[in-house]
């Protein structure tokens, strides 16, 4: 009688943790991944941005990547899953294939001044440019493409993943 009780339980239990399994991948997609076009307006629930120009250019030693981008931020977002956090640029990448992905880390105002990371968090509009410098000898020769990727926290703990492709 104790084995059927036994065996009646992990059966049981077993069936809870299969229900629950598939309830929780059931149509969960963490990222979402969309691909953007220059001067196309994204607009999210706390978050507007569009990228106007993209430019890359190349020197004898290195590939040099600028971005000018305006950006709206209506809230604080967890970026990073920090939160409340306006330090939207801990989201934004430089990616090329066979090459980790370079954080982006020189951020201008319109003028050319560098901005400090208190003026990036804040609340309101803003027109920035982004530059990353990348050694050519850190990239293989047959990594052509290159991508500036924004990852934009969205409701709960799901992402939006904006891929602007930098090919000329």
């Amino acid at each position: 009688m104790k084995k059927w009780i036994k065996l009646s339980i992990v059966i049981i239990l077993g069936l809870i943790c299969i229900l629950r399994i598939i309830m929780i991948n059931q149509n969960n997609d963490v990222i979402v991944e969309h691909n953007i076009q220059l001067n196309q307006k994204i607009k999210t629930a706390d978050l507007d941005f569009v990228i106007r120009k993209a430019n890359t250019s190349l020197t004898s030693d290195n590939i040099n990547l600028t971005l000018e981008m305006y950006i709206n931020q209506k809230k604080a977002l967890p970026y990073n899953f920090h939160q409340p956090n306006f330090n939207f640029f801990e989201s934004m990448y430089f990616a090329i294939p066979y090459f980790t992905s370079t954080q982006v880390v020189q951020i201008y105002d319109q003028h050319g001044n560098k901005l400090r990371s208190e003026q990036l968090s804040k609340q309101g509009s803003q027109h920035i440019i982004i530059q990353s410098n990348i050694a050519k000898s850190q990239i293989k020769k047959y990594s052509t493409s290159k991508q500036f990727i924004f990852i934009v926290p969205n409701q709960g703990h799901k992402l939006e993943k904006y891929i602007l492709s930098l090919n000329e």
